[in-house]
C-alpha cells in the first residue's frame, strides 16, 4: 500500500499539499559589492506539493515543500518501470537506469561492465508518486515501443524498438529533490499539536509508513553521496 487511507490530523514528512505558491529568482548575475543586477521572481500557484522536512522538524510557521510534476515521458520506454513506475524508488541492478536506446549503443564490454556495477537508485533526485484518484489525469504520448528480452548466452537484456503510437491516462507522478523551496505560514504547526483546520483541508495525500521509508532513504542516499574531490585515499 503506498499511501494511508486513515483521518489526516497532522502534518508529515512525504505528505502532498495543494495551495501554496512557488517562487523562483532569476538573475544574471551574483549581487556583489551591495551592487545589484536584473532580477526576475516567478510566482507560480502549482496544483499540488510534497513535504520534504523531517516530520519532527515541521514545526515553527515553516515547512520545505518540492513540486508534484508528471513523470518523465522517456521513462514509459523502460519495459520494467513502466509496468509499476514505483519501481524507480528501489534499488536495482545499475544496467535497469540505461534508457533502453542508450543501452542498445553500448558494446558488449559497456554493457558487461554496466552489467557487473554495483545495484543502486535509478534516477538518484527523482522519486515517484504511486497512482491515486485524488492526482489528477494526464496524457502520455510515445512514438516507440521497447520490448526487453534476455539473451540466452550472454544474460543480457536485449531491447527491440518497434514504431508503435501509445497514448495513454496516468496518474504517476514524481518529485525532484533539486527543487525544494520553504514556505512560512503561521497556521503551520508540529505534528504533536491539534492541526489546523485550513492547513488540514490542503493536505491532499498522505504516505503509507513503508512508502515514507522509501522516500526517506532515497532522499538520504541522495544527499549522501560523497563527490569525488572530498573523498580520503585510504
Amino acid at each position: 500500500m503506498f499511501y494511508y487511507e486513515g483521518d489526516y490530523n497532522n502534518l508529515f514528512f512525504g505528505d502532498v499539499l495543494k495551495g501554496y505558491p512557488f517562487t523562483t529568482p532569476t538573475i544574471d548575475s551574483p549581487f556583489l559589492n551591495n551592487k545589484y543586477q536584473n532580477y526576475q521572481i516567478d510566482v507560480i500557484v502549482s496544483n499540488l506539493y510534497v513535504i520534504i522536512d523531517p516530520s519532527c522538524a515541521i514545526e515553527k510557521g515553516t515547512i520545505s515543500l518540492t513540486p508534484l510534476i508528471e513523470v518523465n515521458s522517456a521513462w514509459w520506454d523502460y519495459p520494467f518501470f513502466s509496468k509499476d513506475m514505483v519501481r524507480v524508488n528501489k534499488v536495482w541492478p545499475a544496467w535497469r537506469g540505461a534508457h533502453p536506446q542508450q543501452w542498445n549503443n553500448y558494446s558488449e564490454k559497456e554493457e558487461v561492465n554496466l552489467y557487473n556495477e554495483t545495484p543502486r537508485y535509478p534516477y538518484s533526485n527523482f522519486f515517484v508518486y504511486g497512482e491515486h484518484l485524488l492526482l489528477p489525469e494526464y496524457v502520455v504520448k510515445r512514438d516507440f515501443v521497447y520490448d526487453e528480452d534476455i539473451d540466452e548466452k550472454t544474460n543480457l537484456p536485449i531491447y527491440k524498438r518497434r514504431k508503435e503510437h501509445i497514448e495513454f491516462n496516468t496518474r504517476y507522478y514524481m518529485i525532484d529533490f533539486k527543487k525544494i523551496f520553504h514556505i512560512k505560514c503561521p497556521r503551520i504547526k508540529s505534528p504533536r499539536d491539534p492541526i489546523d483546520q485550513l492547513i488540514k483541508t490542503s493536505k491532499v495525500l498522505q504516505l503509507s509508513i513503508s512508502a515514507r521509508n522509501d522516500l526517506r532513504n532515497k532522499l538520504a542516499t541522495f544527499f549522501g553521496n560523497i563527490p569525488m574531490e572530498d573523498r580520503v585515499e585510504p
